[in-house]
């Protein structure tokens, strides 16, 4: 009986199916939405004048190893820290990859890799929307399931692209190993 719910499925033309490829329309221009505006802010003065500094901290750190020791397990709590802050955007494989947090503790990723990319600069834009407007794609569960979740997520997505690559190399070495008979 509210008239606003009313006119709602009226403009649907009261069909569930429209409603559902709406959302899909409306979802897939949001991300769209997202990766413009990261691409543009990546490409601003501001955006080019931060991955410049940041390959010169990068090249300052390779000149001090346990500098650069220490800020891998800084980056990688920042980078838990802009997660658990972050804005969700409902992908679950994109919301709960953190395999740069693991990328940063191990010392195989540099500062300008992580900020200065337009998926850095998508990173640094959820992250300033979470904190500042609180809003996320609401994923159910507390912050510690969801951490876990993230860490699982991960490491299987590791594991993964490692059991995919060694099949790739199988599969290379039984192609040369038919060709050269």
């Amino acid at each position: 009986m509210n008239k606003v719910v009313f006119k709602f499925f009226k403009l649907i033309g009261w069909s569930m199916t429209n409603l559902f490829d709406l959302l899909k329309k409306g979802y897939k221009a949001y991300q769209t939405l997202q990766s413009v505006i990261s691409e543009y802010i990546s490409n601003t003065k501001v955006g080019e004048w931060t991955k410049k500094e940041l390959e010169k901290l990068d090249k300052y750190l390779e000149k001090h190893p346990k500098v650069k020791q220490i800020s891998g397990i800084v980056v990688a709590g920042l980078l838990v820290y802009i997660w658990l802050t972050m804005t969700f955007t409902g992908d679950f494989l994109d919301d709960f990859d953190i395999s740069l947090v693991f990328l940063s503790l191990t010392g195989k990723t540099t500062l300008s890799q992580i900020f200065g990319t337009p998926s850095g600069m998508k990173m640094l834009t959820l992250f300033a929307t979470g904190a500042l407007f609180g809003l996320s794609f609401p994923w159910p569960g507390n912050n510690i399931i969801k951490f876990s979740v993230a860490v699982i997520t991960t490491i299987a997505k590791f594991f993964k692209q490692h059991l995919l690559k060694g099949k790739e190399s199988e599969e290379t070495i039984n192609k040369e190993i038919k060709a050269v008979t």
